[in-house]
């Protein structure tokens, strides 16, 4: 895969950050909210979905897990950077941080969802 090492500018993270509030609201309930719409109307479907979630967004919301009951849950990383742009023993480090998080809330994962849909060798083999 390809890496775009700059990341985000400065005017497209300005951008998001401006926009992100519009979108979600300035506390969890809005996207709350949101999630509970998407997850009922996959069960009404009889759908189950998988949700990939970053262990710090879970740590600080983990009420979001009652919005995503019946629902596969996918770690995302300890935070959502790209773990490409990390050394192997860091991206271990990182994943390893991870899966611990979701541990120590009772969360089991059922995969792993690359942050920025980016992977490499050493990322797989960590993984």
């Amino acid at each position: 895969m390809m890496n775009r090492p700059e990341g985000k500018s400065v005017p497209e993270k300005s951008s998001r950050a401006v926009h992100l509030p519009e979108r979600y609201g300035i506390t969890s309930k809005r996207f709350i909210k949101n999630l509970e719409d998407m997850t009922s109307a996959l069960r009404a479907e009889g759908i189950v979905g998988t949700f990939p979630t970053t262990a710090t967004v879970l740590t600080r919301h983990v009420n979001i897990m009652d919005a995503l009951e019946g629902m596969e849950i996918a770690i995302h990383g300890r935070s959502h950077i790209d773990l490409t742009l990390l050394s192997e023993s860091e991206q271990e480090a990182s994943v390893r941080a991870a899966v611990g998080m979701f541990r120590k809330h009772g969360i089991h994962a059922v995969g792993f969802r690359a942050p920025y849909l980016r992977c490499n060798d050493s990322l797989m083999k960590v993984v």
